[in-house]
């Protein structure tokens, strides 16, 4: 079953990638990042003032206060995202190469993800369950333990 979402996972990324190309999947990922970062730096403080009017359960404040900081952030980065993504367009060959490049991206993004898979399975039980009956995670710790040259 892991195996069938891992390639899924794999034909989405390469497609996403292609179809939206490096620059625009930069911008993306720079508002998630920041988005988060942002969340967490400003979710206690928005929280607490927000709390003092309204007086409702802190936990869910905070929860709230969080999301709405990251919406706001990832919206940012989504106008980002559709003006660079504009200005690529205006020229095929730069387009095309934008392309390439970012469906190469994705490739890279999916063999992070199954390096990382391979690397904390070993560290934590439940992901170490679920990548036990995966052939292609099994296939890579079978090839990062072999020496090389062997």
């Amino acid at each position: 079953m892991l195996d069938f979402i891992l390639i899924l996972l794999f034909v989405y990324l390469l497609i996403f990638g292609f179809y939206y190309g490096l620059f625009a999947n930069i911008v993306r990922f720079i508002g998630i990042i920041l988005g988060i970062y942002m969340s967490m730096l400003f979710f206690k403080p928005i929280a607490h003032f927000i709390n003092g009017y309204l007086k409702l359960n802190t936990t869910i404040v905070e929860i709230l206060t969080a999301f709405v900081i990251f919406l706001i952030f990832f919206f940012i980065s989504l106008t980002v995202k559709i003006l660079v993504k504009d200005k690529v367009e205006e020229n095929p060959k730069f387009r095309f190469i934008d392309r390439i490049i970012g469906g190469f991206l994705g490739i890279v993004i999916y063999i992070f993800i199954l390096f990382a898979l391979v690397k904390y399975s070993s560290e934590y039980e439940i992901l170490n369950e679920l990548t036990s009956q995966s052939d292609i995670i099994t296939l890579l710790r079978d090839l990062v333990k072999a020496p090389y040259g062997s």
